[in-house]
């Protein structure tokens, strides 16, 4: 019996000759060529056994159940089938410890376990080597067995080690190729994973899209059905409001109340827009000239508000150093700092406080940079989150836990600045507040330039009798301006659709058209183009209405033959100036608004300085609810004081105090 070395070499495991080795070798290689995996042992065992005339050869594989699988299995000059089986009591076992083991004879009597096998097959006589790799580990074996008892020689042994190692060496590979094949075939999975994934992704990119281009259309498409009813609750609010003589303070107070809660409606919608067109990149600027003071002084009244109820204090300063009229979109102006402002609020605990500090960081030739610094004594942002707050949703704890919100503000923030050609930038440490300061170009106007609305109250116009059509699909919207229109002295004639509308037209030619541009059978710019290819001169005005308000819509509908563009809802004393405009009216204004002056109201109505004195330094504190309320007192002691009362509250509610200054300037003169 024989024990096994750690690997041999050629050199090391012939004792026949060398050139017997070596044609050995040469024999082997050539029945293998080109063959490997079960093809390979197979020559190799019909080899081996031809080779040491032996009556059978096989191969195998160690598995990890410590079990032996068959490669190959030559028996009496055919193949067998592979078997799988257990190693232990078999001659087998002995060779997988790395032994080389050879039994010359009663095998059968040696193994019992495997005495009906041997028996079967008619063998007495066993040889076997192992496989090893470099490491020593055993991981195969090829075996000859004999019919007859055989004393093994060494020239048997020299053969069987040639050929285990040539075994070996393609079993290694034949494992590799395993390997690699699995390697392969997980690669190819992953693959397949991955390009699933992505598909799967590009799908829910394309639904994703799809959903947010119907929420924008959805969105787009109620923000015109909310303007058409609310166009007819601000125009009727309008008209009643206008009714001075038959209206008691009660109706006139639940008048003023649907207004606010009308504007404010709007306003809510109109953000809501601006919001789904921001997610859609098609942001509109307005470009219009506005008082940067009134501005910041409705900005610092909505916010002290705000931060009274959260137990802030509230300061605003560096605003007298500011241009007085500049030109650019206040909305947007409004939006970003109102954002910012009710960020800080939020973040602040109470007994804490927020600034504003409006400023000029720069001059160039065709712009002024304005700086906005909004500071708080807040909680602070970490720096980790600095990089993240702009991004939309993204949302940082206060110091109670999570704050209420969407996450938008500053996104939409940082986008409409972006829009303007200005930048926001911040500045935190945690526990010590934060400064927020956002930059933008604005262009400076004259300040005699701009004209304040009218607050003129008009009840017809100068001339004969004008005629004019309204096209309109909703009937509300339609006998809302029939009514406006008719109280002045119009003939009115109401049209439903463009279609109509066209027909009246081409029948009897009116002295002004006014036509919403979303109608039935024909629309409104539809309606336009027809008539302006068959009208003769002189040119008839158009003024256009539509619910999609936006620049987009206003250039367009100027640029497709309209003299004037409007908004829904209809603001009344902005039509009443777009009419004037097309048709060079001359209004009539009723006397009370016409020929007193804010001096001569409150003679007439005995406001002593005193009042006077009280109500300037409530307005100047900001405190609006405290000024309408005297101002409710004045008029329960004196019906008389109507006509100021609602000059004053109109400007109250409107947080105007310029206007305010203005009315009080007045008073203070005449009491003086």
């Amino acid at each position: 019996m024989l024990s096994g070395h750690e690997s041999y070499s050629l050199a090391q495991v012939y004792t026949m000759s060398e050139l017997d080795g070596l044609k050995l070798f040469k024999r082997i290689e050539e029945r293998v060529a080109g063959k490997t995996g079960e093809a390979f042992f197979r020559e190799i065992t019909a080899g081996l056994a031809t080779a040491l005339d032996a009556r059978a050869a096989f191969a195998g594989r160690l598995n990890a159940d410590r079990t032996s699988t068959m490669l190959a299995f030559w028996l009496d000059g055919e193949y067998q089938p592979n078997a799988t089986y257990a190693l232990d009591g078999t001659p087998c076992e002995f060779v997988y410890k790395g032994e080389i083991r050879a039994y010359p004879r009663d095998i059968s009597s040696i193994f019992p376990q495997d005495r009906a096998w041997f028996e079967a097959i008619g063998v007495k006589s066993y040889i076997g080597v192992p496989f090893k790799h470099e490491t020593g580990e055993v991981f195969g074996h090829l075996a000859v067995m004999d019919s007859r008892e055989r004393d093994w020689a060494d020239a048997d042994f020299d053969v069987l080690r040639v050929f285990a190692l040539r075994s070996a060496a393609e079993l290694e590979r034949y494992r590799y190729e395993q390997q690699l094949e699995q390697v392969n075939a997980e690669l190819n999975k992953e693959i397949r994973r991955r390009e699933e994934v992505e598909k799967e992704m590009r799908a829910a990119q394309l639904v994703a899209e799809t959903a947010n281009q119907a929420k924008s259309v959805f969105i787009s498409n109620m923000s015109h059905e909310l303007r058409t009813p609310l166009n007819g609750i601000l125009g009727y609010t309008q008209l009643l409001a206008n009714n001075d003589g038959n209206l008691t303070q009660r109706q006139r107070e639940g008048l003023a109340i649907i207004e606010r809660s009308g504007r404010h409606l709007l306003t809510l919608i109109n953000d809501l827009l601006d919001l789904a067109k921001i997610e859609a990149g098609k942001i509109e600027l307005l470009h219009d000239d506005f008082e940067l003071a009134s501005l910041l002084s409705d900005i610092a009244e909505v916010t002290r508000v705000r931060a009274q109820n959260a137990q802030l204090s509230f300061r605003m300063t560096g605003v007298a150093g500011l241009p007085a009229w500049v030109h650019g979109d206040a909305r947007a102006l409004r939006q970003v700092l109102l954002n910012l402002l009710a960020n800080a609020v939020k973040f602040t605990d109470g007994g804490g406080s927020v600034g504003l500090h409006a400023g000029i960081a720069k001059a160039e030739d065709d712009a002024t940079w304005l700086e906005f610094r909004i500071e708080d004594t807040g909680v602070g942002i970490p720096a980790a989150h600095l990089s993240g707050i702009f991004e939309p949703f993204y949302r940082v704890a206060g110091s109670q836990g999570p704050i209420e919100g969407t996450g938008l503000g500053l996104a939409i923030t940082q986008r409409l600045l972006t829009e303007m050609g200005g930048q926001v930038t911040v500045t935190s440490a945690v526990g010590r507040g934060s400064v927020f300061t956002a930059r933008l170009p604005l262009q400076v106007v004259a300040s005699g330039i701009v004209s304040v609305p009218s607050k003129r109250h008009v009840i017809g116009y100068v001339g004969q009798r004008l005629s004019v059509l309204v096209a309109d699909d909703d009937a509300t919207n339609r006998h809302m301006l029939a009514q406006f229109l008719g109280d002045l002295g119009f003939a009115v004639a109401l049209a439903a659709d463009g279609q109509h509308a066209l027909d009246q037209l081409c029948a009897a030619r009116p002295d002004l058209v006014i036509t919403d541009l979303i109608m039935p059978r024909l629309d409104g710019m539809a309606l336009v183009q027809a008539w302006r290819e068959r009208e003769l001169a002189p040119r008839l005005p158009i003024i256009a209405l539509s619910a999609s308000a936006g620049m987009t819509n206003r250039e367009s509908t100027l640029a497709g033959g309209c003299d004037a563009f409007l908004p829904k809802p209809v603001d009344l004393p902005a039509l009443l100036d777009c009419i004037e405009a097309v048709l060079g009216l001359e209004w009539t204004v009723a006397e009370s608004a016409q020929g007193e002056t804010s001096a001569s109201m409150m003679e007439k109505v005995g406001c002593d300085a005193a009042l006077v004195a009280e109500l300037q330094m409530l307005a100047a504190r900001g405190d609006i609810m405290t000024l309408m309320h005297r101002a409710d007192e004045t008029l329960a002691r004196n019906p008389d004081t109507q006509p100021i009362y609602r000059t004053l509250c109109g400007l109250a509610e409107q947080y105007d105090m310029r206007g305010i200054r203005r009315l009080f300037e007045g008073a203070t003169r005449s009491t003086v």
